[in-house]
């Protein structure tokens, strides 16, 4: 489950992002993904906006 709360998404990639770059690839991998996630989400969410808007 992703953390919707853009303070706790923020938490949480950074730590990611430290995992990583500490050298864990599957923190890397999470990391790719969630982001993608995130940008599909929030691409999804501004149309419907602006459909609706």
């Amino acid at each position: 489950m992703t953390p919707r709360d853009p303070l706790q998404r923020d938490r949480l990639e950074e730590r990611l992002h430290r995992q990583a770059m500490s050298g864990d690839r599957a923190a890397f991998l999470r990391l790719r993904g969630l982001r993608r996630l995130w940008r599909a989400l929030d691409a999804k969410k501004t149309a419907k906006e602006n459909r609706h808007g």
